[in-house]
């Protein structure tokens, strides 16, 4: 694990590898300031300039922390000492989304970041047109604008096939008279020919071209030496110093060398092997310049030296192999499909001695026989600027794309490649067949262990059936004596339990025929109670009806005694005495007849 101090080290690498510089690295961009120089003054005296040169030369870098950084630096100078900044640089490259509008917002922000805040009650609203918001700002700001748009080459890419309308605002933009508006395009070389669209309404747009070239040998060793150096300056006062050994900057510049293609009519050439005598072998290419000296730097920080040495370059195996190592990155992050089609064209890009070869898509469909529609995509992402392992060489008016290995460098290290991926992929295929062929094998004596354990089960079953068909037999045979036997009891049982029966209902219809007589002769002593009973009630009615009648005489005889007695008192007259004594001789008589019917009546009533 890199401690927090190495960490702070590693992330202050004067170097900036395969990524471009951006304006704020512009104090450790060393190497171009004679490209910077010419480009800025062409982009002071006329209205379009052109920038091209091939992939990974260093465009962005130099439009960047070169010629941006300078304009940018010269504008507030300016504007510190005249109030006005002259010529403000205005950086664009987002070509994904609407260019119009990003260009207008680009615009906007750089002015309003660059001029006093005193100023912003002025800064005008955002127009319609692009050339309108340019003359606007420019008359604001009483200096021309200039515009660097940078990778214009994508432009083409992401423009819409049927919008041309930032075509037309540039061309407005461009040929508008006494507009205070510079423009440079700057794309790759096999895109100038795109550039036939804008012929046609600007005349002059091939007039004023510059191609940015390999950095030379010269200029190569500043580019080595001049960002440590700020770097030691910058830490002194923090005891950071790092030295770097002469022999290891010679040693760079001539590992990182670039090369000349010759390309014949049918899209194919040979590269010349490295001349100290030729002009374009004296280059040196910035990307792998910077790629190697980032690695170096991490080496050594990562050892806590204070040197970067000459032995770290050959302890890694020189350039070659640190290219190596990216392109081990680069490749692994493909699928396994992926790298097998790399694997097939690459054959055809590097020759077996190590010579780079440049070929059309479509001639090395019909070669490696794949689909160009399958390496299109593969050959655009190696195309990258952050990978740079091939590069898009087609010439103008071309339309079939023809690339090459970006850098001799890479020639060795994608034949070792190749060759290892060969290998792997044969291993990979041996171990494909292996388990294939033991997954065969592992099948088969999966279906023989099957054959055997089915084999078995049937004669398992088979036995097992037989002896439950014996099981089944005894198991019937005693169930059959069972049944037998228990049949043979249970009717032994049952003529038992019937004579019982039969002699318990006889028993009980003896008890009931003795129960019915003496219930019979219970009913008729009964009856013949009632009846006495009967005849007793009636008699005693009968001598009760005699007793009430006689009484009810023997009242009305009293009454008639009472009645002669009670007159015989008021009137004191005499009393019929002979009517009186038949009365009360009639009344004795009556009485007599109760009290003899009273005595029958109780001899009638039925004794306790």
């Amino acid at each position: 694990m890199i401690k927090p101090k190495l960490a702070a080290e590693l992330q202050a690498c004067p170097y900036r590898g395969l990524v471009p510089y951006l304006e704020n690295d512009a104090d450790y961009f060393f190497g171009r300031d004679s490209d910077t120089e010419i480009i800025v003054a062409n982009c002071l005296t006329t209205r379009l300039t052109l920038l091209y040169g091939s992939s990974g030369v260093g465009k962005t870098s130099v439009l960047n922390a070169g010629v941006a950084r300078t304009l940018r630096k010269r504008a507030k100078r300016n504007l510190l000492e005249r109030k006005c900044p002259e010529y403000v640089p205005i950086p664009f490259n987002m070509w994904r989304d609407d260019p119009v509008a990003g260009l207008h917002g680009r615009i906007e922000e750089t002015l309003r970041g660059l001029l006093p805040a005193s100023w912003a009650r002025k800064f005008p609203t955002r127009p319609a047109r692009l050339v309108e918001s340019l003359r606007r700002w420019s008359d604001l700001a009483t200096s021309d604008l200039v515009l660097l748009l940078d990778q214009f080459e994508e432009h083409f890419l992401y423009r819409p096939v049927h919008d041309n309308r930032f075509d037309d605002e540039l061309i407005e933009a461009v040929t508008t008279p006494n507009l205070r508006v510079n423009v440079l395009i700057s794309l790759r070389e096999d895109a100038l020919a795109r550039l036939d669209t804008f012929r046609a309404g600007i005349p002059f747009l091939f007039d004023n071209c510059l191609r940015l070239d390999h950095l030379t040998q010269e200029a190569a060793r500043q580019a080595i030496r001049e960002p440590l150096t700020l770097y030691n300056e910058r830490g002194a006062a923090k005891g950071r110093h790092v030295r770097i050994a002469p022999k290891l900057v010679e040693q760079v510049v001539k590992q990182v060398r670039a090369g000349r293609v010759r390309l014949n009519s049918e899209g194919a050439g040979a590269v010349k092997g490295f001349n100290e005598s030729d002009e374009e072998s004296a280059k040196v290419e910035a990307p792998y310049l910077q790629m190697v000296m980032m690695r170096l730097w991490r080496e050594d920080v990562r050892e806590g030296s204070g040197k970067l040495k000459l032995s770290t370059l050959n302890r890694l195996d020189g350039a070659e192999q640190i290219v190596r190592t990216h392109l081990d990155a680069v490749m692994q992050n493909f699928t396994f499909e992926d790298r097998a089609t790399a694997a097939k064209v690459f054959h055809y890009l590097v020759t077996p001695g190590g010579t780079k070869v440049a070929h059309y898509i479509h001639d090395l469909e019909a070669y490696a026989k794949i689909p160009a529609e399958q390496i299109g995509p593969i050959f655009d992402r190696l195309d990258d600027p952050d990978t740079r392992i091939l590069r898009n060489v087609t010439p103008p008016n071309e339309p079939s794309h023809r690339y090459e290995i970006y850098h001799d460098l890479l020639s060795a290290p994608i034949r070792h490649w190749r060759q290892q991926f060969e290998a792997e992929a044969a291993a990979r295929s041996a171990r494909l067949d292996a388990e294939a062929a033991a997954e065969k094998a592992r099948q088969e004596a999966a279906v023989a262990v099957e054959a055997a354990r089915l084999k078995a089960e049937a004669a398992a079953q088979k036995a097992r059936l037989k002896a439950e068909a014996a099981t089944q037999k005894a198991r019937l045979k005693a169930e059959a004596a069972a049944q037998k036997a228990r049949l043979e009891s249970e009717a032994v049982a049952e003529a038992a339990r019937s004579r019982a029966e039969a002699a318990a209902e006889t028993a009980r219809l003896e008890v009931e025929e003795a129960r019915v007589k003496a219930e019979l002769a219970a009913e008729i002593a009964r009856i013949e109670a009632e009846a006495v009973v009967e005849s007793q009630r009636m008699q005693t009615e009968t001598a009760a009806e005699s007793v009430r009648v006689r009484t009810d005489e023997i009242t009305k005889i009293t009454q008639e005694l009472l009645t002669q007695t009670r007159d015989f008192g008021k009137d004191s007259g005499t009393i019929d005495s002979k009517k009186f004594s038949d009365k009360l001789q009639r009344l004795q008589d009556t009485v007599q007849t109760v009290s003899e019917d009273v005595s029958k009546l109780g001899e009638a009533a039925p004794k306790p």
